[in-house]
């Protein structure tokens, strides 16, 4: 979605805001609670369809101090699943990092986990920008009931970062399923 404002005919700058709704969740689980600093919208709002902004303010975003995000979703019934994703927040100046790794599993059972895939965000070509980012896979002939997604904390700012050894931040705004 993109709007502006006009008044008296001058116009504002454009404000973009992406929505993607995941529907057909029964349940989501979170395995550890996200800082009393920054919980977001509780673990519904991982699926709320609000990805949030380039400011760690911003209420969409859950924050993890030096602690790794895991969430189990129950899909309700075994469903076709072609694309997971994970929307997290870079933004170094305010010690908050990419996830060292990304590992998505799913469960016909919703006890026994297989791992799926593992992104490792550090190791893609792409330069990344500071703000909001997607770490995404698509899967061919994935048909499952429970998924689970771990986003490893980088642990503790890396070295010539001014925080350098103090705990890192891993923010998270949304979970994307197709």
């Amino acid at each position: 979605l993109k709007a502006i404002s006009v008044s008296n005919g001058n116009q504002s700058q454009v404000i973009s805001r992406m929505y993607t709704f995941v529907q057909g969740i029964k349940t989501a689980t979170l395995t550890v609670q996200p800082s009393a600093k920054y919980p977001g919208s509780g673990v519904s709002g991982l699926f709320d369809g609000l990805i949030g902004s380039s400011n760690p303010m911003n209420k969409q975003w859950m924050g993890y101090e030096g602690d790794d995000f895991e969430v189990t979703i129950d899909l309700g019934e075994v469903k076709p699943v072609t694309m997971l994703g994970i929307d997290v927040l870079q933004l170094p100046v305010s010690w908050i990092f990419l996830p060292e790794k990304v590992e998505f599993y799913s469960s016909a059972d919703g006890k026994t986990f297989t791992l799926l895939n593992t992104y490792y965000p550090a190791e893609t070509d792409d330069i990344r920008l500071d703000g909001p980012v997607m770490l995404a896979r698509n899967f061919d002939n994935l048909r499952t009931q429970f998924i689970r997604i771990k986003a490893t904390n980088l642990g503790v700012c890396p070295p010539t970062h001014p925080g350098e050894g103090q705990k890192a931040w891993l923010f998270v705004s949304e979970i994307e399923i197709e």
